[in-house]
C-alpha cells in the first residue's frame, strides 16, 4: 500500500476490517469462534486465487489480517494454532490489544533483497560497457551481448549503475526498511523482514511501504464496537486532518451526525486540545528557552517523534515539552465535563495507539480508532457520511489549532502565540519531519548547534494529514485542504478581547508546509554540498577485525574511503572486496584515524604513532581509563577522543564484519577537559552516518564501571557457566535460554585478560556483587524454603520489567 493510493491492497485491508466489524455488531459471542472462521472465505471465496500463487496462501495471511484486526498476536508458523485461538480474551468491550503494535506476517513477506543491483531488460548490449570497466571486483561479465552480475562477488557500491547510459542496472532494496527511519527492520533466518521491537518507534511507515501488505498494526475496532453495543456512553475527538478523508461532500456537520449515528453520544474535536497546548508551550518557551534557562524545546505531539527522543537520545529527554498532546488534554476536558463517559480518538496515526496504551494515559483516552477502521465502520453499517444531512456544526477550536495536522503547523501555532503574548521575546523555529530527518536534527541538537531554538518534529513525512493510517489519496487531500474554517475565540487565551490573525483556515498550514518542504530541500542541498567536502576527509582504519572491519564497511556504505592498517594478508582481502582503498603506509596522511585494536595494541599506536597535527585519533577499546591515562600521560600533537561502539557479535575476524552492525546502536563517547569539541563533533556526524542512532557522552570512570557490569561480568558468567558436568551431552535438552546463556562463553582469552586487568577493581567489585545475590538463591534452595526462593524470584521479576519500562520507555 503505497502512501496516499487507493491500491488493490488496502481494499484487502479494508475488507477485514469491515467484516470484524459487521461481526463485533452482529454476533454473540457463543457464535464467535464460526463467526471469526468464516471470514477468510468471505474475503476469498472460490478457489482460484486473486493475488497470489494459491488460495491456501491468499487465506492463510487473510487469517492474520483478521486476528491483528481483533487486537490479537500472530500465530505461530511451527505450531498449530487455531484462527480463534484467544478470543475469548478479545471478546471485551475494553481496550485491548497484545503487544507489540506492529508486526510482520511471515506467509506474506516476499523476502525482499536488502541490498541488490541487478542488469535489467534495458540493457542494450553497447560496445563500452562501461559497467565492467569501473566493478572494482570484476564481478561484471558480458555474456550473449549483455551485462550479468555475479551476485557472490558483488559488494554492492553502485558504480556499475552511475555509469550505465541507458540506466539498465537497477538498485533493489526492502521498501519497508528503506522507509524506516530509525532502522528498525531486519531479517530472520529466512530473509523475511522482521521489526525489532526495541528500535520501532511505531509510525508506521514500514507498514505502508510494504507492497506486499506483509506488516500490519493491531486494531481496537472491535472492542469498541462492543463497548458500543453495551451501552457505554462513548465520546468520540476527532483529529483535524478528518477533513477531505471521507469524501469531499463531507462537512463538519455531516461528519457529526455520521458518528452519532454509530451510537456516539458526542463528538469533539482534538484540535481543542492543540489550541490549549499551544498556548502552553509557548508560555514554557518564553520562560525557559528565550531566558537561557534551557537550550531548546521539543514539541510533545507526536508520539513517535517523542518516543524517538527517549529511544535514541535520551540525554535530551528531558527537553520534550510537558505540555499535554492534544489527543490527551481534549480527553481530559471532556472527562472533567463528563466523567461518566469514554473517550476515543480517532485519527490518521498509528502509533496513537501505543501512545494511549502508556501507564499515564490509559485512564484518559478508552480507544484508539483510525480513520482506514472508521471507514470500514461506516461500510459495515450502511452509513455515507456524504448522503446525511446535518447542520450541527462543530465549532471546538480556532484555525490555528485545526493547523496542527499539517507539517509546520504546531510550530506555526506557537509562533502565533509567541508574538500575540509575549511580543518582545526572540524566537527560532526549527522543522523536521520524517524520521531520519528528525534522527539528524536530534543529533545537532544534542551536539549544541540549535540552542534556542523550538523544534517540532513530525514522523510522518507531510505531519498528521499524511499519516500512516489515513485512506484520503493525496490529490483529494491536497482538494480538500483548500476548505476555510470559521475559527472560534480562543477560549485559552491569556486576553481574549485581543484580536490577532487566529482566523488562518487550518489547511493553509499546507500552503505554509508547501514553503517548508521547499526551504528543506535547499538546505538539504546545502548539507549535500557539505557532505561533499567531509566526504574527501583521509581517514585510516587501524585493525580489520569485526569491529574495525564493520567500521570500513559501514563508512563505504556512506560514501567514504578510507585505508586499512593490520596484516598485509587481511588488509590485501579487505581491499579486494573493497572494504578499503589501500594499506596505511602512514598515518600521518590521514584526517581521521580510528583504532580498533586489542588495547595494549591501541596503547601502543597511541604512544607511537605518527599522526598529523591536529588529526582526531579514536579507540573503540572496551576500556576506556587506562586508554585515557596513556594518551594524557605527555603532550601530543593529535586530538584524541575514546569512543566504545556498543555492537558486536560471538564471532570475529573481517570475514564476519557487516556494514550494518552499527545500525541503531550506540557509540559512547568518553571525554573531560581535554576532549576538543570540534572534534567530537566532526565524529558524531560520521557516526551518525556509519549507523550509530545514540551518542552518550560521560567519564571515562563512569564508562569503565558500567562496562564492567553489563559486558565484562557477562562475560565471565557465559565463560564459567560451560563449565559445568551437566553440559556433557546436552543434545535434545536445550532451548533459547542456554543459547542465551552460552552465545558469548568463546571469548578471545588474550584480549578479555586484558581488558579485566585493565579494569579490575570494577570488574571484581561487579563479580563479588553477583557472587553474593547467587549465594542468596543456593542458601535458599539447600534450606527448602520455597517462600525464599519465590521472594529472590519475585524480586527479580520486578527489577528485569522495571528495567525494560526504563529502556523502553513505554
Amino acid at each position: 500500500m503505497e502512501r496516499g493510493l487507493l491500491t488493490p491492497l488496502k481494499e484487502l485491508r479494508r475488507q477485514v476490517f469491515v467484516e470484524v466489524a459487521r461481526m463485533a455488531y452482529e454476533t454473540e459471542t457463543e457464535n464467535l469462534k464460526d463467526a471469526v472462521e468464516a471470514i477468510p472465505y468471505k474475503i476469498t471465496p472460490g478457489d482460484r486465487p486473486k493475488y497470489r500463487e494459491s488460495i491456501w496462501r491468499e487465506r492463510a495471511i487473510c487469517s492474520e489480517r483478521v486476528r491483528l484486526a481483533m487486537g490479537l498476536s500472530l500465530r505461530p508458523e511451527d505450531v498449530p494454532v487455531h484462527l480463534s485461538s484467544g478470543m475469548r480474551a478479545s471478546d471485551i468491550a475494553d481496550k485491548y490489544y497484545e503487544p507489540p503494535l506492529m508486526q510482520v506476517i511471515p506467509s506474506a513477506c516476499a523476502a525482499c533483497s536488502p541490498n541488490k543491483y541487478q542488469v535489467t531488460d534495458n540493457c542494450r548490449g553497447c560496445v563500452a560497457h562501461p559497467c565492467t570497466a569501473v566493478c572494482p571486483k570484476q564481478c561484471i561479465s558480458v555474456e550473449s551481448g549483455r551485462a550479468v552480475i555475479d551476485q557472490s562477488r558483488c559488494i554492492k557500491c553502485g558504480r556499475c549503475k552511475s555509469v550505465c547510459p541507458y540506466d539498465a542496472i537497477s538498485h533493489h532494496t526492502r521498501p519497508c526498511a528503506e522507509a524506516c527511519g530509525v532502522k528498525a527492520i531486519d531479517s530472520d533466518e529466512l530473509g523475511r523482514a522482521k521489526i525489532v521491537p526495541e528500535r520501532c518507534v511505531s509510525c508506521g511507515m514500514c507498514m505502508v511501504n510494504c507492497p506486499f501488505g506483509a506488516i500490519a498494526d493491531k486494531s481496537q475496532l472491535f472492542q469498541l464496537i462492543r463497548a458500543i453495543r453495551r451501552g457505554d456512553k462513548i465520546i468520540a475527538e476527532v483529529a483535524p486532518s478528518y477533513v477531505g478523508q471521507f469524501g469531499d461532500k463531507v462537512t463538519p456537520a455531516k461528519f457529526k451526525a455520521a458518528l452519532k449515528q454509530l451510537g456516539f453520544a458526542d463528538v469533539f474535536e482534538v484540535a481543542l486540545g492543540a489550541d490549549m497546548g499551544a498556548a502552553i508551550e509557548a508560555h514554557h518557551y518564553a520562560e525557559t528557552v528565550a531566558t537561557g534557562k534551557q537550550p531548546y524545546m521539543f514539541t510533545s505531539c507526536c508520539p513517535a517523534w517523542a518516543m524517538l527522543i527517549k529511544h535514541y537520545f535520551p540525554e535530551t529527554a528531558d527537553k520534550i515539552s510537558n505540555t499535554l498532546t492534544p489527543m490527551v488534554a481534549t480527553a481530559r476536558t471532556i472527562k472533567q465535563k463528563y466523567p461518566d463517559h469514554r473517550v476515543v480518538f480517532i485519527g490518521p496515526c498509528a502509533a496513537k495507539k501505543l501512545e494511549a496504551s502508556r501507564r499515564t494515559i490509559r485512564s484518559d483516552v478508552d480507544f484508539v480508532l483510525t480513520f482506514e477502521e472508521l471507514s470500514a465502520v461506516f461500510e459495515a453499517r450502511g452509513i455515507d457520511p456524504q448522503a446525511i444531512e446535518s447542520d450541527e456544526e462543530m465549532n471546538d477550536a480556532t484555525g490555528a489549532g485545526r493547523g496542527y495536522a499539517c507539517a509546520g503547523g504546531v510550530a506555526g501555532a506557537i509562533e502565533k502565540c509567541i508574538r500575540a503574548y509575549y511580543p518582545d521575546t526572540p524566537l527560532q523555529i526549527d522543522h523536521v519531519e520524517g524520521l531520519e530527518d528528525c534522527r539528524k536534527m536530534l543529533l545537532l541538537a544534542k551536539m549544541g548547534r540549535k540552542n534556542g531554538s523550538l523544534i517540532e518534529g513530525m514522523a510522518c513525512p507531510g505531519g498528521c494529514v499524511a499519516g500512516a493510517v489515513r485512506i484520503s489519496p493525496s490529490a483529494r487531500r491536497r482538494r480538500s485542504s483548500k476548505r476555510r474554517w470559521r475559527p472560534l475565540p480562543r477560549r485559552c487565551r491569556p486576553n481574549s478581547s485581543r484580536r490577532s490573525d487566529w482566523s488562518d483556515a487550518p489547511y493553509s498550514a499546507a500552503r505554509r508546509s508547501d514553503r517548508l518542504r521547499a526551504a528543506g530541500n535547499r538546505r538539504r542541498a546545502a548539507r549535500a554540498r557539505e557532505s561533499a567536502k567531509e566526504k574527501s576527509m583521509e581517514i585510516a582504519v587501524a585493525g580489520l577485525g569485526l569491529i574495525g572491519g564493520s567500521a570500513a564497511k559501514s563508512l563505504a556504505r556512506a560514501g567514504y574511503v578510507c585505508d586499512g592498517y593490520d596484516l598485509p594478508a587481511v588488509v590485501r582481502r579487505a581491499a579486494e572486496e573493497g572494504t578499503v582503498r589501500a594499506a596505511v603506509q602512514s598515518f600521518a596522511a590521514y584526517d581521521v584515524v580510528f583504532i580498533a585494536l586489542p588495547p595494549d595494541a591501541a596503547m601502543r599506536l597511541l604512544d607511537e604513532g605518527d599522526f598529523k597535527e591536529g588529526a582526531i585519533v579514536a579507540d573503540f577499546c572496551g576500556v576506556k581509563g587506562a586508554i585515557e591515562a596513556c594518551v594524557h600521560a605527555k603532550p601530543r600533537r593529535y586530538r584524541y577522543v575514546g569512543c566504545h561502539p556498543m555492537a558486536g557479535r560471538e564471532v570475529s575476524g573481517l570475514e564476519n564484519s557487516l556494514p550494518t552492525l552499527f545500525d541503531g546502536a550506540s557509540m559512547i563517547v568518553t571525554e573531560n577537559e581535554r576532549t576538543d569539541e570540534d572534534a567530537v563533533r566532526v565524529l558524531e556526524e560520521l557516526f551518525a552516518k556509519m549507523g550509530f542512532a545514540s551518542l552518550p557522552r560521560c567519564t571515562a570512570a563512569y564508562h569503565d564501571r558500567k562496562i564492567a557490569y553489563t559486558s565484562q561480568l557477562a562475560h565471565i558468567v557465559s565463560n564459567a557457566y560451560v563449565k559445568s558436568g551437566a553440559a556433557d551431552g546436552f543434545s535434545g535438552f536445550t532451548g533459547g535460554s542456554f543459547q542465551d546463556m552460552t552465545r558469548i562463553a568463546g571469548v578471545d582469552e588474550e584480549v578479555w585478560t586484558r581488558l579485566y586487568m585493565l579494569n579490575l577493581p570494577a570488574a571484581a567489585e561487579e563479580l563479588e556483587e553477583l557472587i553474593g545475590h547467587l549465594s542468596e538463591y543456593l542458601s535458599a534452595l539447600r534450606a527448602g524454603d520455597e517462600a525464599a526462593l519465590k521472594e529472590l524470584l519475585r524480586a527479580g521479576r520486578l527489577r528485569k520489567e522495571h528495567l525494560d519500562l526504563e529502556r523502553r520507555i513505554v
